[in-house]
């Protein structure tokens, strides 16, 4: 045989090998990626991974943090309104129906009840039967009308208005205003919870009427 091929070439085969530039993984070589790139370029599969489930939890904490401090904003200026007393007429207050046109039997009895009720919750009246106050309704005869059909040109769908007149009468003065309030029904058997959301809807404006009219009285 002929020598090494190498020392033939006059290589000494102990001598240690540069590696290719192309190669190179020392110090020196990593120090030189830009800062920016260290976190996608030396990251391992599972750290990418982590940091992937962990972006939408940390968004999360964000939007969380956020939501927060608009409920704490709106607790806030709330609670400033909630402490000031809702007006009053400083006695007990009689609800009564004086006049009732309606041809739905229930009308009356769901009307006079929802009113008593919001007067209660709302404005912290003291509604009595004896009260010495009144609040006397009238009813007109409720309005009742398609609002909606099917494929076939068939009404699937009316509403149900209630409406009449509020006179509150006191010693501190007479107060008088026009209620209106609606439900929806798609037959016969949900008219019964339509006529109740109609009475309560009316209730509702006799309410918000009262709370600024009664500031008005002396």
């Amino acid at each position: 045989m002929i020598g090494d091929p190498a020392a033939r070439d006059g290589i000494n085969p102990s001598a240690p090998r540069a590696e290719h530039p192309a190669h190179d993984r020392s110090a020196d070589a990593l120090a030189r990626i830009p800062i920016n790139l260290w976190p996608d370029r030396l990251a391992t599969g599972a750290d990418r991974s982590w940091r992937l489930e962990m972006e939408p939890i940390a968004r999360r904490g964000r939007l969380l943090r956020g939501t927060a401090m608009m409920m704490l904003c709106l607790v806030l200026t709330s609670g400033c309104y909630s402490l000031r007393k809702p007006p009053t007429v400083d006695e007990p207050v009689r609800v009564q129906v004086m006049s009732n046109e309606s041809r739905l039997i229930h009308a009356q009895g769901y009307l006079q009840q929802a009113v008593a009720d919001a007067l209660v919750q709302k404005l912290g009246w003291n509604v009595s039967p004896a009260g010495t106050a009144r609040l006397e309704l009238s009813i007109a005869r409720e309005d009742i009308g398609p609002v909606a059909k099917d494929a076939r040109d068939i009404t699937a769908r009316w509403s149900i208005r209630l409406s009449g007149r509020a006179l509150l009468a006191s010693r501190k003065g007479n107060l008088t205003t026009t209620y209106s309030g609606v439900g929806y029904a798609t037959g016969l058997a949900d008219e019964t919870e339509a006529l109740r959301a109609a009475a309560d809807q009316a209730a509702f404006h006799i309410t918000a009427w009262l709370e600024t009219a009664v500031k008005t009285l002396r």
